[in-house]
């Protein structure tokens, strides 16, 4: 997909995935949600993922907790779009540490992609356990920073799906270019 929209855009994407690469270790505690995640899920075939990646794809192999801090002191454009597909609270959190970056690491609202926000019966996500938590100690640790979910994205999307229900938007309120004017019409006319 990335290829697709730099030919459109003539915008180049880097895309980074960091996994463990053995699966799941082991929950911390009851917010990593045991009842549903047990040490060693979705192992990673690790040979048949690097023959499909493209050339602009890299891995980060480890425990998020270890690799993050490394990755963030690299020179990488600006962060435009985060999928949290971490599963626990604990690694979520360490993963979310990229979110704080300066300004030159992140773009004035980036999109996150938060995929274990809503689910089965089973899982009963909330703002105590999983990335929920984290999201809301997020918010409650930056005054200057918030993710939120954006409302109303189904509506706008032309084949409805459920995955609107867990994008959300970092907002960097303090960005030199937050408020900076965004046209989203061709005639740049104001929403009415």
């Amino acid at each position: 997909m990335a290829v697709e929209v730099t030919k459109i855009t003539k915008v180049s994407i880097d895309l980074f995935g960091f996994d463990m690469g053995t699966g799941l270790p082991t929950p911390s505690d009851y917010r990593d949600l045991p009842y549903i995640f047990k040490r060693g899920f979705y192992k990673m075939d690790r040979e048949n993922l690097q023959e499909r990646l493209k050339k602009t794809t890299r891995l980060v192999l480890g425990n998020v907790s270890d690799t993050i801090s490394a990755f963030l002191k690299t020179s990488i454009a600006p962060l435009g779009f985060a999928a949290f597909d971490l599963d626990f609270y604990s690694s979520t959190v360490h993963a979310m540490k990229i979110l704080s970056s300066g300004h030159n690491q992140l773009l004035p609202r980036v999109y996150c992609y938060f995929d274990d926000t809503m689910g089965s019966r089973e899982e009963l996500y909330n703002e105590y356990t999983g990335e929920l938590l984290a999201i809301r100690e997020f918010n409650q640790q930056h005054e200057d920073r918030k993710i939120v979910l954006i409302h109303g994205l189904i509506h706008n999307r032309i084949i409805k799906s459920s995955w609107c229900d867990a994008m959300y938007a970092l907002h960097v309120f303090d960005h030199p270019l937050y408020n900076n004017y965004v046209p989203d019409r061709q005639d740049d006319a104001p929403w009415g």
